[in-house]
């Protein structure tokens, strides 16, 4: 599988909204991943009190949202690469491996992690049914294995996102 992976499962979601770009104040298109009920997650060390338990996976019985994605599997990276160009690896002077992020199609602007997952009303944290509406779940049969610092473990109103 992909050894520095913190997340893995069998399948995932590629998740699609629209947004208005921070810079040129265009919609564009934005992507996000997402992992169904049963995806396991990395018990990080430093929240383990037992040593046994250090680098144990735990089943997460929730879906949940990944964000400040480091690295994807190779086929996983692929498809992406493919289905959204503007979803790529934005490298910044601060982190040298850099993160996968949106870019603006108009502009080419990063459109950060930090407000499409971490505001209330961000595109991927809706605050109602009807705006959680006007994201699209694609689901992937392919297995999953990512390293992501940002997750956020059952999301709300995902059930009333529209899947494909």
């Amino acid at each position: 599988m992909h050894d520095d992976a913190n997340i893995r499962s069998r399948g995932y979601f590629i998740a699609r909204t629209t947004a208005t770009c921070w810079h040129c104040r265009r919609p564009t298109p934005l992507l996000a991943l997402a992992v169904p009920s049963g995806h396991a997650a990395l018990d990080p060390e430093d929240s383990v009190v037992d040593e046994a338990q250090a680098n144990a996976w735990s089943v997460m019985h929730r879906p949940a949202f990944l964000f400040y994605v480091g690295s994807l599997s190779a086929t996983v990276r692929s498809r992406l690469e493919r289905l959204a160009p503007s979803y790529s690896i934005d490298r910044r002077e601060d982190d040298m491996d850099g993160c996968w992020a949106n870019h603006c199609v108009q502009c080419g602007a990063c459109l950060g992690d930090h407000e499409l997952f971490c505001e209330p009303d961000g595109a991927f944290v809706p605050t109602s049914q009807s705006r959680a509406g006007s994201i699209r779940l694609s689901a992937t049969g392919e297995p999953f294995a990512a390293l992501a610092a940002g997750y956020i473990p059952d999301p709300p109103f995902f059930d009333a996102m529209c899947k494909e």
